[in-house]
């Protein structure tokens, strides 16, 4: 069973409410007996700003919340991408340290709530990154282009028996 929730732009970035939602979706999803056995779900955070609606620790706390949930296979992905607007550098995706981002209470936010990627995607990533960093990964794209968006989309969807 898929959720999608139709995205909506209307000036503020209610994050707090959104997560609120995943929070409860997903707890919902996991408890099903059916999805025991289940790769776990994946959330894309996908947002071009800053929360209004709940403070930097509200949001951390349900980060983990909803991180710590999963199936026998594993815990629920949570994949924060921040999207910027127009052309330009500073683009960092998948970062193996909060040290690859600006330094900005936003960004160590975003690092904060994102999922550590499985090593099993490790390979990919490092393709993608083009870079020597090593692993682990952050769930994370910031100042992300739309090709960046949809590479991170790509490899955090892909299931791990597709990559094998």
């Amino acid at each position: 069973l898929n959720y999608w929730i139709q995205p909506e732009a209307s000036g503020d970035t209610p994050m707090g409410m959104a997560l609120d939602k995943v929070l409860e979706l997903t707890s919902r999803w996991c408890r099903r007996p059916a999805n025991t056995d289940s790769y776990p779900p994946t959330i894309f955070n996908i947002t071009d700003g800053e929360a209004s609606d709940a403070d930097s620790s509200k949001l951390i706390a349900l980060a983990s919340e909803i991180r710590s949930l999963g199936t026998s296979d594993g815990k629920t992905l949570l994949i924060n991408i921040n999207l910027r607007s127009g052309k330009g550098n500073g683009a960092v995706i998948f970062p193996s340290s909060p040290g690859e981002l600006p330094d900005s209470r936003y960004t160590k936010m975003l690092y904060d709530m994102s999922s550590v990627m499985p090593s099993e995607y490790s390979t990919q990533i490092s393709e993608l990154k083009g870079s020597r960093q090593q692993p682990p990964f952050r769930a994370l794209g910031f100042n992300a282009s739309l090709a960046d968006l949809i590479a991170m989309m790509e490899i955090g969807s892909r299931s791990m028996n597709s990559m094998q």
